[in-house]
């Protein structure tokens, strides 16, 4: 007759394991400011591509400007490169207007104050780097100059 279980070895193995996971992992899945962070990083990284979205589609100038960390969408009320960012953009999750996206309690935005701006081809007009922190976790978005990819 065989005998079944488990041997000691196994047993302070998988303890040692589930000691280091309490330890390292659990806090950190448990803690919402990291993933409010996160998660405004993904939403923020969207409003940039859809401000370039509507750059092209539209076939004029938008602006993501930033103060506070908040971030607002702007574009230009008419065709052409020097036209100026001024008419509000609608949200197009809830229709309001102006679009604004507000960072949550404990997540900071660097830049707090900027303006990316895409043209009617969508690229921009320079390299800009946003970063969102909160928790110990940073999420950077990055617009390359000259093409506008948003990564």
């Amino acid at each position: 007759m065989r005998n079944t279980g488990f041997t000691l070895t196994e047993l302070v193995v998988t303890i040692a394991i589930m000691g280091i996971l309490a330890v390292a992992v659990i806090p950190r899945l448990t803690d919402r400011l990291w993933v409010d962070a996160r998660g405004h990083g993904d939403r923020l990284r969207a409003v940039v591509q859809y401000a370039q979205k509507i750059a092209i589609a539209q076939r004029r100038n938008a602006c993501v400007s930033f103060s506070s960390g908040t971030a607002t969408v702007q574009m230009a009320a008419s065709a052409g490169a020097a036209v100026a960012c001024t008419a509000n953009t609608i949200d197009p999750i809830n229709g309001a207007s102006p679009f604004v996206l507000a960072p949550p309690d404990g997540v900071t935005v660097a830049p707090s104050a900027a303006t990316l701006s895409f043209d009617a081809l969508g690229a921009s007009a320079g390299t800009v780097t946003v970063s969102v922190t909160g928790a110990g976790a940073t999420k950077v978005i990055t617009v390359e100059g000259v093409t506008g990819h948003v990564h």
